[in-house]
């Protein structure tokens, strides 16, 4: 009976224990607690929250591409790159192996992977989008970022952020559409919707704008392709000049080949534009933009310190991404 006596409250004393954790618990699970569902990451809403323009990410936002408006100029850029490569190894690389060098395959093969690679940096990498007012008014914490990188003042978010005298001096512009100050050399892209640092020009053979963060991928991307074109077409006129000795020309093939042949010259007279804009340190727009007034583009060139003009512009280290894709925000009904 002791014993018995001695258990009973112990017994007692779990029960009210537990029973006051239960309680905890349940009151804990009646919280209203927030619903994943109202709460998106910014690359998922980017266009139904109007917090940027036309861009579409990929790989959970890793990858920005542009408006899906350029969809058959990336098929003439994979089809010129793809089939005279493919007329080069299925017919002519083997005569080249064994009867002038294996590395010309080889080397042709490397070119080929690089130009590829260099194709789809350049279309997945963020170009330098600076981020609309409404985006850095979802993610306040990017705000210094942004006027540290564009040397421009916070905005104010009140409705009456213009810009000043001075600053439009100095090559500053609002911009109406992103609402927010961009610095020199940027510009809007009316095809991605969006304001790009340095921006260069929109290019639609990669689907995306060329500017701060990309530019070295572009450049990069037109001589591999320039180099591409002079091997595979050399390596086909080598193979095709003991060909005709022989007395058979696939003629139907060869004609597969007329695009690459028209558009290679397109390929080096660009190289050799972009590689005569990098020595300069000037951009596509610069040279060949005009503003409303008519007038040749002169924002940000009386501007020392706001243009190098050197080939090492160009090479300096890229800028981490202005863009928090990754960042929740709330979806507003």
């Amino acid at each position: 009976c002791s014993i018995g006596s001695v258990e009973s409250p112990m017994a007692d004393a779990r029960e009210v224990e537990l029973g006051q954790q239960g309680e905890e618990m349940t009151s804990q699970d009646d919280r209203p607690q927030p619903a994943r569902s109202d709460v998106h990451r910014v690359h998922e809403v980017w266009q139904s929250q109007n917090l940027g323009g036309r861009n579409r990410f990929f790989c959970r936002g890793r990858c920005v591409a542009g408006p899906p408006i350029d969809l058959k100029f990336q098929l003439c850029s994979w089809c010129s790159m793809l089939l005279p490569s493919l007329f080069y190894f299925a017919f002519c690389a083997q005569y080249l192996w064994q009867h002038v060098s294996p590395w010309l395959p080889v080397l042709t093969l490397i070119v080929l992977l690089s130009t590829a690679i260099l194709w789809l940096l350049t279309a997945c990498t963020d170009p330098g989008i600076i981020p609309r007012a409404a985006l850095q008014c979802q993610c306040p914490e990017i705000q210094n970022d942004v006027a540290r990188v564009t040397g421009c003042r916070p905005l104010a978010f009140d409705g009456v952020d213009c810009i000043t005298r001075s600053e439009e001096e100095q090559g500053y512009r609002f911009c109406e559409t992103c609402n927010i100050i961009r610095p020199p050399r940027a510009s809007h892209c009316r095809d991605c919707d969006n304001c790009v640092l340095r921006f260069d020009h929109h290019c639609p053979f990669v689907n995306n704008c060329i500017g701060q963060r990309n530019i070295i991928f572009f450049n990069g991307f037109l001589i591999s392709v320039a180099f591409l074109g002079i091997d595979v077409f050399g390596g086909i006129a080598i193979w095709y000049a003991q060909l005709k000795g022989a007395g058979s020309i696939p003629v139907v093939s060869l004609l597969a080949l007329a695009p690459g042949v028209l558009l290679l010259p397109c390929v080096l007279a660009l190289a050799g534009f972009h590689a005569w804009l990098t020595c300069t340190g000037r951009t596509t727009k610069e040279v060949l933009g005009r503003n409303r007034h008519g007038s040749h583009s002169t924002q940000g060139e009386n501007q020392g310190s706001s243009r190098t003009s050197t080939i090492c512009h160009w090479f300096e280290p890229r800028a981490p991404s202005l863009l928090p894709l990754w960042a929740t925000v709330p979806i507003n009904p």
